[in-house]
């Protein structure tokens, strides 16, 4: 039987992606969380209600200092990857949590309707970054998967 560890979100970024550098070797991780947002329904109610869950992310490797100038507060983004388990003890107690390990990085360029019911970006500011994000996309980030050495 081959198992299966895959995972896809779509959500915002909590706060803009932080970059460190972990033990001896100095390898680049870089840390994000993602909100996920999903309407539910009630118990005993017929009225839905909008829950949040917080995902945390890491990615390692080169591509992490080249991805952090794209990730930061409030943006949308896709992310599909696989889970990963964290194990450690601290005073006598073991402790674990999972966290999601970015294979795909997909940032979404929000626009907002022209008068004539085309897209024109928000800002100036979102026009760069819809322009830099095209020119990306073909490099970063639907090319990037695990095979091209974050580990």
């Amino acid at each position: 039987m081959t198992d299966l560890n895959t995972v896809c979100l779509v959500g915002r970024l909590t706060k803009d992606a932080e970059l460190v550098q972990k033990g001896m070797s100095g390898m680049k991780v870089l840390t994000f969380t993602i909100a996920v947002n999903r309407d539910s329904k009630k118990k005993d109610s017929e009225e839905w209600e909008e829950k949040t869950s917080f995902f945390d992310c890491a990615l390692f490797g080169d591509r992490a200092e080249r991805m952090q100038r794209h990730l930061l507060k409030g943006k949308a983004v896709s992310v599909q990857g696989h889970l990963e388990q964290d194990v450690w003890e601290k005073d006598g107690e073991r402790r674990s949590r999972i966290k999601v390990v970015p294979e795909r990085i997909n940032p979404f360029v929000e626009r907002t309707p022209k008068a004539q019911g085309t897209e024109a970006p928000a800002s100036p500011e979102e026009d760069v970054a819809a322009k830099e994000t095209e020119e990306l996309a073909g490099d970063e980030f639907d090319q990037f998967s695990a095979s091209d050495d974050i580990f």
